[in-house]
């Protein structure tokens, strides 16, 4: 009677609770990224595609979340004519500016080979022409500028000549201007983010801390051996202090790279960003440390279900403690900007890339990963890079992505990942089951119910 089937892109969770005469389960759609409360006995029906006896409220709950779909459905095929849709009509003009090539950390994982090279005057022009060029090719509504290097705030001069004429551009198209950096946080006192945010409208920073003090002075140090982690902390504490951080709604995320030298030190680490104060000012990141260009950082990392399990263990440190924490993955339709042909890397030489690791970095300097250069015609640059045919390798089974129910909300991790042989699959894959309860602990409220 009811052409329905539960779609192949659902998790579901063990029973929540199993003292009970009637057992519920969450079950969560990653075609939607939405996830409900659902009876055993429901759950039972739709499983056997039997759908008499449900009432249709019931049924358009499961029909609107994507739990249940078409029977003649090609599910993947569906998915990746949305994915396909959203990169031709994009609401988001994305491009990454890196603006110096040097840096003064020397990172045992880091990728980059650093040299005293900036942006040069000459080629402001020619980067800001480009940006204007694609940004009037569609009807965009965000101009999406982020700074990165090397280390960005190395390159401050460049920053402000730059940002006047970016942020012109996104008033000229009526264009909401949001920019970011992703910076080492070691020159970034109050003053210089003072007046990044005020003048020059960046208001997101990430910044690396590797866990404790300890731990993060055995790697994020200088070229000269020096430790920064002091240095780094004061600065993240005195800019998110500043009155301005909280007005102009500023936010620093505070990653860590984490590895089997690192990762007991996390806890521990949480405890004392909470303890100053910062719990409702930044948020976390927990990041597996992965190879990089031709340097082989991964060697001491954890295995990816190792990485897992202990993340549920931080992610419940920081629910307890008050800090704002995104559990469940929302639907994806790019794993990133370089599947979209228009989002283009810039770096101090005028490289065009598609990837914003591929800069400075030995092994993509070639011209299977350069675009073009700003300093050249158009006409010159080279659109069929690795990675923009991401979705194109997806479809030939290049990766395992094909088959993987995650493919909605993960869009197959880091392309770039993939291409050099190391599968890029996101944690939440792994304990994603765990994810959902500890949403359930937390807005048990919030969730719809289909019993």
């Amino acid at each position: 009677m009811f052409n329905f089937k539960l779609s192949y892109y659902t998790v579901v969770t063990d029973c929540i609770n199993e003292e009970s005469n009637n057992p519920k389960r969450i079950i969560y759609s990653t075609r939607s990224g939405k996830s409900i409360v659902i009876s055993e006995r429901i759950l039972h029906k739709i499983t056997e595609n039997d759908f008499t006896d449900i009432h249709d409220d019931i049924l358009k709950t499961l029909l609107d979340g994507e739990f249940i779909v078409p029977e003649e459905d090609n599910e993947f095929a569906d998915i990746m004519e949305q994915n396909r849709t959203f990169i031709q009509e994009p609401d988001i003009a994305s491009f990454t500016i890196q603006p110096g090539a040097n840096c003064q950390l020397g990172c045992h994982y880091c990728g980059q080979s650093h040299t005293k090279n900036y942006l040069s005057q000459h080629l402001y022009e020619k980067l800001i022409a480009r940006v204007r060029e694609i940004t009037s090719r569609k009807q965009y509504r965000i101009l999406s500028i982020s700074w990165y290097g090397g280390e960005p705030l190395m390159a401050l001069k460049q920053i402000r000549d730059l940002s006047p004429e970016l942020i012109r551009i996104a008033e000229d198209n009526k264009l909401i201007y949001a920019a970011s950096m992703i910076t080492n946080g070691l020159s970034l006192k109050p003053e210089i983010f003072t007046e990044l945010v005020q003048k020059y409208q960046i208001k997101s920073f990430q910044i690396t801390i590797d866990g404790m003090k300890e731990h993060h002075d055995q790697r994020r140090i200088t070229k000269t051996g020096e430790p920064t982690y002091d240095i780094i902390f004061e600065n993240v504490k005195k800019c998110a202090s500043l009155p301005l951080y909280k007005e102009e709604g500023c936010n620093i995320a505070v990653r860590c790279n984490i590895d089997k030298s690192n990762y007991e030190s996390i806890m521990p680490f949480v405890e004392i960003l909470t303890e100053s104060g910062l719990k409702d000012k930044i948020t976390m990141q927990f990041a597996p440390i992965v190879d990089w260009g031709d340097v082989l950082a991964s060697k001491n990392s954890l295995k990816k279900e190792e990485f897992a399990e202990v993340e549920i263990d931080w992610l419940m440190q920081l629910l307890k403690a008050g800090y704002h924490t995104d559990l469940i993955p929302g639907r994806s339709y790019a794993p990133c900007m370089v599947v979209n042909p228009e989002a283009e890397v810039y770096d101090a030489f005028g490289n065009i890339f598609p990837c914003y690791e591929f800069p400075y970095t030995e092994k993509y300097q070639t011209s299977d990963h350069i675009v073009g250069n700003l300093a050249n015609p158009a006409e010159t640059y080279k659109y069929d890079v690795h990675t923009r045919s991401w979705f194109d390798d997806v479809e030939a089974g290049k990766s395992w992505c094909k088959k993987c129910k995650f493919f909605p909300v993960c869009g197959g991790g880091c392309p770039k990942q993939w291409l050099s042989g190391t599968p890029a699959c996101p944690s939440f894959k792994f304990n994603m089951e765990d994810r959902l309860v500890l949403q359930y602990i937390v807005d048990k409220n919030k969730l719809e119910e289909v019993l």
